[in-house]
């Protein structure tokens, strides 16, 4: 079911009420007090998360976003482990404006700071997994935009505390339907703490019916009782988390990326490489070009190629929009699709006319194409550098795996040096050579203001020279060749023949060898005890490596997801 935009009223210029459902979305006395009663004090928060180091909170209806601020301003107040993160897991199928959030929790100036935090990367509404992640607190948002139970069933998470706090049951029943509350059932562990502020029999009677004790309290204000409950199933575990002494393999993005994620959870971390500094072989472009491979539809791929790019933004901000062209009419149409279907935003994509498409590159490019206002050229080795900040370095390792015997787990991150460990030398991996040519500008080609990729790829003027690349060629070969820069200009001419394609200076050029998969998805995941594997990102490390890394850790730690359970079946190295 596709997400709805919902219409508002207001109450006393400050109470949002839905006039689908006819209610309000809290109290009209005081939200945040209400929240603080019903949700925070009913799951016996902050004391349950004392001495856990990492807490999972699940919520039906993240509205306007109040509990969630509410739960992050109390987590940062009452959590003395410094090292614990907050997993905050939310539905909502009728997503609110960002102006609506803000106009909403504008009436808590305590809560500003954080609010502001998240306006800042609060997504549009767009069905599927947003992962949201404020290192600085150490707290994530997993918002899942969609039906309650369709989203939840997709969800791989252990919950410590729920907050249910959709509409009314008698104004929104599918809220409260027993499908919702058998994933309740399914995402809990023993011990798991839940409240509401409804105590109709139809919710008492579906909690009690999957597992849950559950007992009438004091509500808040006007509302006589509300509902707390705890999961007590036999069948139940309860699960621990550990910290670990972790050993990465892989200098390039994949084995920075994870590191980064490992370090936030408080890993000590060793990066290993047969080179000596880090960002040395494919990842070591100078500048790299970062941009979503849109597909149709909500498959898993389709679903994993948006969700890594909105993750990536949040890591690194590419600069300068990319024109994705459209060579052909079938092409354009295709284009046309991706932004018609409405899985993407206006701010993601937009698909431009052969004109409005010239006004943009500021030459004439005389194609339609889709315009990614919010990807493009990033610089490789800073970005690997400062993910490894913290990380142990040892370069010039040798191949010698009895070293990295003392460690609690092994991740393989290093591309297809990943087949050097035995116990992966079957994975489909295959060599895709990638070569870029080093082009010096011309009166002309100063003129284009951001990237453009039909196939291959050309960016503006960075540094004194444009980057074209790059081919993708079936060889194991890593050196350098004049061929292949012959082949990048051949196939500039044809997606630019505005440029004068003879008169461009070939100044160098840099290969770098990928590691491909036959289905263009990564490997990632858990091996055995002693072994994880992320590799196989292609030609798109610097999109994929941000959100694959956290799938990763997510799985190692037992943590809640930020993808569908659908995406890391398809990104299983068990496959």
């Amino acid at each position: 079911m596709s997400p709805h935009k919902i219409n508002l009223t207001w109450h006393n210029d400050r109470t949002p009420v839905s006039t689908r459902f006819g209610d309000v979305y809290f109290s009209p006395l005081d939200g945040l007090a209400e929240t603080r009663h019903v949700f925070l004090a009913g799951c016996q928060l902050p004391d349950i998360w004392q001495e856990r180091q990492n807490f999972t909170i699940g919520e039906t209806g993240f509205g306007t976003g109040l509990n969630f601020l509410a739960a992050w301003d109390l987590w940062q107040k009452k959590q003395t482990n410094t090292n614990a993160w907050l997993d905050y897991g939310s539905v909502e199928l009728y997503p609110l404006a960002r102006s609506d959030l803000a106009r909403t929790n504008g009436c808590w100036p305590e809560l500003a700071p954080l609010a502001a935090k998240l306006y800042d990367f609060y997504p549009e509404p767009t069905p599927g997994f947003h992962r949201l992640v404020f290192p600085q607190d150490r707290v994530r948002l997993t918002l899942m935009i969609g039906d309650a139970a369709q989203m939840l069933a997709q969800w791989t998470a252990r919950v410590d505390a729920w907050f249910l706090d959709g509409f009314s049951p008698a104004r929104n029943p599918d809220m409260w339907r027993p499908a919702v509350m058998a994933q309740l059932a399914r995402l809990s562990r023993k011990g798991t703490r839940l409240a509401s502020f409804t105590v109709a029999r139809a919710v008492r009677d579906g909690l009690a019916e999957n597992g849950f004790s559950v007992q009438k309290t004091k509500g808040f204000a006007y509302r006589t009782d509300m509902i707390q409950a705890v999961y007590q199933p036999d069948h139940a575990v309860v699960t621990d988390k550990k910290q670990h002494n972790i050993a990465i393999i892989g200098g390039g993005i994949a084995g920075a990326a994870i590191a980064h994620s490992l370090q936030r959870r408080g890993c000590t971390v060793t990066v290993f490489d047969r080179l000596s500094e880090p960002a040395m072989a494919a990842s070591g472009n100078p500048v790299a070009m970062v941009m979503p491979k849109l597909q149709l539809g909500t498959t898993p791929m389709a679903d994993f190629q948006r969700a890594v790019f909105r993750y990536a933004r949040q890591i690194y901000a590419p600069q300068g929009g990319v024109l994705q062209l459209a060579g052909n009419a079938a092409a354009a149409t295709r284009l046309e699709k991706l932004v018609a279907e409405n899985l993407v935003t206006d701010q993601e994509a937009v698909f431009l006319t052969p004109d409005q498409v010239n006004d943009c590159a500021g030459l004439r490019l005389d194609k339609p194409a889709l315009w990614l206002s919010q990807a493009g050229w990033v610089r490789p080795r800073e970005i690997v550098k400062n993910l490894m900040t913290g990380a142990t370095w040892s370069g010039n390792w040798t191949g010698n795996f009895d070293i990295l015997d003392d460690y609690d787990l092994v991740v393989m991150a290093g591309g297809l040096g990943s087949l050097q460990h035995p116990d992966l030398a079957h994975l489909p991996l295959r060599y895709r050579k990638g070569q870029i040519t080093y082009l010096k500008p011309t009166t002309k080609s100063l003129q284009l203001r951001c990237c453009v990729t039909e196939g291959r790829y050309l960016l503006p003027a960075i540094d004194g020279a444009h980057v074209l690349g790059a081919t993708f060629d079936a060889e194991n070969n890593i050196d350098a060749d004049d061929d292949a820069d012959r082949r990048n200009l051949a196939h500039l001419a044809t997606m630019i023949p505005a440029l004068n394609i003879p008169t461009f200076a070939v100044l160098g050029h840099r290969a770098g060898m990928r590691a491909t998969t036959p289905d263009h998805l990564p490997f990632v995941g858990r091996v055995n005890e002693k072994l994880a594997v992320l590799t196989g990102l292609g030609s798109s490390g610097f999109t994929t490596a941000p959100l694959c890394a956290e799938i990763l850790a997510a799985i190692l730690f037992d943590e809640a997801l930020p993808v569908a359970s659908s995406v890391v079946a398809r990104l299983s190295p068990n496959r």
